[in-house]
This record gives structure tokens, sequence and C-alpha cells, in this order.
């Protein structure tokens, strides 16, 4: 039997889709895992120097914090007035680079925020 694996991920339903040939599983992408993403984000944060915590990510590094925000304000959308502001990605005349405006310490603070309200929410 051919095995195919497909991995779809929506934001306006946050759920994975796997075909394992002939049969399709989904499984929404819940609490827990949000909360393991913002956690992801102040791991990594924390082993940057002082220096380089106050240096601006590119841009890729703020589009997948603008995700997980996304999909946090997707699933409890009566959180969406309080959750942290999404990061504002700039680019770079000329050299087709993008970064962030905001600095790893306040996207840090952000996914601190993201976890902490998360917790105190109940699993969808």
């Amino acid at each position: 039997m051919p095995h195919s694996s497909r991995l779809t991920l929506l934001l306006s339903g946050i759920s994975t889709t796997e075909n394992h040939g002939g049969f399709t599983m989904s499984a929404r992408i819940g609490r827990r895992e949000l909360m393991a993403k913002a956690r992801g984000f102040t791991a990594s944060i924390s082993k940057l120097t002082k220096d380089e915590r106050t240096s601006s990510p590119s841009g890729s590094y703020g589009e997948d914090y603008n995700r997980l925000r996304g999909a946090v304000a997707e699933l409890y959308s009566h959180l969406a007035n309080i959750l942290p502001p999404s990061v504002q990605i700039e680019r770079s005349g000329g050299t087709g680079s993008h970064f962030t405006m905001e600095s790893y310490a306040e996207i840090d603070t952000f996914c601190q925020q993201i976890y902490e309200i998360l917790n105190e929410q109940p699993d969808i």
C-alpha cells in the first residue's frame, strides 16, 4: 500500500491533515501546541546575549510569531483584544531582505504574554 503524507496548516481552522494510503486523519492544533510554540520562542530568545536581544530578528522570524498570534486569535477569538500586537515586517530597499521592527526582547515579552493567557484558558 503506497504511503503518502500531506500536512496542511490552516490558520482559519488550525488543523493538520495526513493522508495515509487510503484514510485521512485530522487533528486540531490546540492550546497545548500553541503554548509549546510560544515557549519555544521564549526558550530560544533566552539563549541570546543582551546585545542580541536588543537586535531585530529576520522577517521570517516575525512572520512565524505573527502566525502563532493569528492561530491563538482564531482559536480563542474572545481574547483578540488582549493579545499582544502582531509584529511589523519591513523590507530593506534593494537587498530584498526583510526584518521585524520589534526586537527579540519585545517578541519574547509578547510570547510570554500569549503563554500566560493560554495557560488560563480551557482546552477547546
